[in-house]
């Protein structure tokens, strides 16, 4: 497969990766869980394109900087299915005291989306400006989903 073909696909995989983290962390401000759960399947369904592109990418060559970064989020999509379908837990809680797997669920997003952003780099400036955009945007819904849950948590413990 042509290797300008198989940047593409993982640019446009990786700007549907943003959208999704984008619209969960809107859901789980507005306390919408329905469309939260619905948007588990496309989440879990990008493990598809992003394996399949590795695989390319190791078929056209060891290009180390597009399969290190594609590795980390094929790891985190692959914590993340096990995370919330087999052990049912929701990395949306805020307790107390964290568990080492919500711990390693946020780091192995951040560490994932971040090096997306460093393929997007790979394939040309103004595309990793474009994936860099829409991370940023996804940052900024996770940070309105704080400030909406610490908000709610004040008004009720008040």
């Amino acid at each position: 497969m042509d290797q300008d073909l198989i940047d593409i696909l993982v640019v446009l995989s990786t700007i549907l990766y943003n959208v999704i983290i984008t619209a969960v962390f809107l859901f789980r401000a507005y306390d919408n869980e329905k469309w939260e759960k619905r948007m588990g399947l496309p989440f879990n369904l990008l493990l598809i394109p992003f394996t399949l592109l590795w695989i390319f990418n190791v078929l056209n060559g060891f290009d180390f900087g597009r399969l290190g970064m594609s590795t980390t989020i094929i790891i985190f999509l692959g914590y993340d299915f096990w995370y919330r379908t087999w052990t049912k837990e929701k990395p949306r809680h805020h307790p107390d005291k964290w568990p080492k797997r919500l711990i390693i669920y946020l780091i192995l997003l951040q560490v994932g989306s971040i090096t997306l952003n460093g393929y997007g780099f790979l394939v040309s400036r103004e595309v990793g400006m474009l994936v860099l955009t829409t991370y940023f945007i996804s940052l900024f819904a996770f940070a309105f989903y704080q400030y909406r849950y610490k908000k709610q948590k004040k008004e009720f413990q008040s």
